[in-house]
């Protein structure tokens, strides 16, 4: 039940389109075929003729979409427990990845945790968090 917990989810993009869609909470089949099903029977409801499915609008209250630009200023001031942060630091160059990360970590709990992709290693990047599984970190404090 999501209304035992606490918690709130920001998801940014640079792309104001994409925030502009997923704002609106409608998505069409194939953007969701990977939630599994009872979930989908669960927060999900079959949207308008055009065959887009709709976030429940308790799901839809949790969600702040916001465009972020990686490389200006940050408006959040956290702390997050976690950071989902997938396929984005392999487009740039390797100072500009630190000083990501770097901004990451302060946002971060001290026992936070930085998601990446399968093809991102921090390793060479970072000695702030420590991997704890295959595309897990955690903030090293």
């Amino acid at each position: 039940n999501l209304k035992s917990f606490d918690f709130k989810i920001l998801a940014t993009d640079l792309d104001s389109n994409m925030i502009s869609k997923c704002r609106s909470g409608a998505y069409v089949e194939r953007e969701i075929e990977n939630i599994p099903p009872a979930t989908r029977k669960k927060y999900l409801s079959s949207g308008a003729q055009d065959g887009t499915v709709v976030f429940d609008p308790a799901i839809q209250k949790l969600i702040t979409f916001n465009q972020l630009n990686l490389l200006k200023a940050w408006p959040m001031k956290g702390p997050f427990d976690v950071i989902f942060f997938r396929n984005v630091v392999i487009y740039f160059d390797l100072v500009t990845q630190r000083d990501i990360l770097d901004r990451m970590w302060s946002l971060l709990s001290n026992d936070g945790f930085l998601y990446v992709g399968n093809y991102e290693n921090l390793s060479r990047v970072t000695d702030r968090f420590s991997l704890i599984g295959r595309t897990i970190y955690r903030k090293v404090v």
